[in-house]
C-alpha cells in the first residue's frame, strides 16, 4: 500500500469516526438538555402552586416566635 494512500485512508476514516462522534454527542446534549427544561418547568409550577401556602398562615402554626438556641456572647469560661 503506498502511503499516500494510506494517509488519505487514515483521514478519511477520521473524519467520518469524528461526525459519528458528534452526532452521538449532539443527540445526547440535546436529550439532556431536554431533561434539564422539563425539571425547570415542573420546579416553576410548583412553587407557583406551593407560594401562595408557604405566605398563608396556618390554624396549627403557633403564633410564638420559635425557640432558637443562641450561643453565648460573653467570655468563656473554659481554660
Amino acid at each position: 500500500m503506498d502511503s499516500g494512500l494510506a494517509a488519505l485512508l487514515g483521514a478519511a476514516i477520521g473524519s467520518v469516526a469524528t461526525l459519528g462522534a458528534a452526532m452521538v454527542n449532539g443527540g445526547s446534549q440535546a436529550r439532556s438538555q431536554h431533561a434539564q427544561q422539563s425539571r425547570q418547568h415542573r420546579r416553576d409550577a410548583y412553587a407557583r402552586y406551593l407560594g401562595p401556602s408557604t405566605t398563608a398562615t396556618s390554624p396549627w402554626t403557633p403564633s410564638w416566635p420559635r425557640c432558637v438556641p443562641t450561643t453565648p456572647t460573653g467570655p468563656s469560661s473554659t481554660s
